[in-house]
């Protein structure tokens, strides 16, 4: 009979194993993606219209050594709150979906408009 320590060596060296596949597999499905730009919906919860939804934008900066995406990040919210982050791990990258590259910079500069239109 296997005692508890062997089973659980056992079982950590399956889930290093298991680590490495996924890992080699989101570097291979997320490494076209660096460089790129893409958008979302975002709102908080229990949206109940349109208008309670905006755009989360982000433009991919690097990839880890496990495959995860990190990205800048921005959007304003249904409330007028701007919300900027740099080196944002993206989770959910599948639920992002491309976009060009001038879509998202026209994005950034209504919110640099709007950003600068608030201290005058």
């Amino acid at each position: 009979m296997e005692s508890v320590e062997q089973l659980q060596k056992i079982a950590g060296e399956a889930q290093d194993k298991l680590w490495q596949i996924q890992a080699n597999e989101r570097r291979k499905a997320n490494g076209s993606k660096v460089g790129k730009t893409f958008r979302t919906r975002n709102s908080y919860s229990c949206p109940e219209k349109p208008s309670d939804y905006w755009w989360l934008w982000a433009k991919v900066t690097r990839m880890d050594d496990g495959g995860m995406l990190y990205a800048t990040t921005f959007q304003v919210d249904r409330y007028g709150s701007i919300d900027i982050k740099r080196d944002q791990c993206i989770h959910h990258a599948q639920c992002y979906t491309q976009c060009p590259a001038a879509e998202f910079n026209r994005a950034w500069k209504a919110l640099l408009r709007l950003v600068n239109s608030t201290l005058q």
